[in-house]
């Protein structure tokens, strides 16, 4: 919107006379018809709403606090970034809120509970439809060995990260996808060894 960068002028403006306002340069503008008490309005929500979407570096260093450790008490994430304990608990509330944090979880070791084997299911077909495709993510969905599928480019069509206990699970699975949706082709590839695995996503430098 071409007004906003009148916008700091406007506001510094808002307690002159309104007429005079009007005979600007930027009279074009439509915050030049607005009153002062409008534009002091209209300015102050401006400024929330960049307020709410802005992150700064402290919001950074929370957010890898947060990755790190969900569960540590508001008041060791505070002190850490130097901040008391009610304006980062604020902080946190606010990332929350706008969806920046999603949720907060716990990670289970899936050795421990019995589901150490990932497999890598790539899987190609000739049908390409909405129709098709609700089908196949609906009963992906209602599959929980499946902990992360998509929408490929390339030669495979979708790719799935499955986790089972072992060899035979694996295979009562497979027998499973294939009888439930036409597919083209189903190739599994079983990871042997799990060099790097984790959830906390790279942030974003802050200037």
């Amino acid at each position: 919107m071409k007004c906003a960068k009148y916008f700091g002028k406007a506001f510094i403006f808002h307690k002159n006379n309104y007429s005079q306002r009007r005979n600007a340069p930027w009279q074009k503008c439509p915050l030049a018809e607005m009153p002062p008490e409008g534009l002091t309005a209209a300015y102050k929500a401006v400024m929330e709403m960049k307020a709410e979407t802005a992150m700064d570096q402290i919001d950074k260093q929370i957010l890898a606090q947060l990755q790190v450790n969900a569960a540590q008490p508001v008041a060791d994430i505070a002190r850490k970034v130097g901040l008391s304990v009610t304006p980062c608990w604020r902080r946190i509330q606010r990332m929350e809120e706008t969806g920046l944090i999603r949720k907060r979880v716990a990670l289970l070791d899936p050795q421990k509970i019995g589901v150490g084997m990932s497999v890598f299911v790539a899987v190609r077909t000739d049908q390409h439809n909405a129709e098709w495709l609700q089908d196949f993510a609906s009963m992906v969905a209602d599959m929980p060995e499946v902990v992360e599928f998509y929408r490929m480019s390339g030669e495979v069509d979708y790719l799935l990260r499955v986790v089972v206990p072992d060899m035979a699970t694996y295979d009562t699975f497979y027998r499973k996808l294939i009888a439930n949706v036409q597919l083209t082709d189903v190739s599994s590839s079983f990871a042997m060894e799990e060099i790097k695995y984790t959830t906390a996503l790279p942030l974003p430098e802050i200037n």
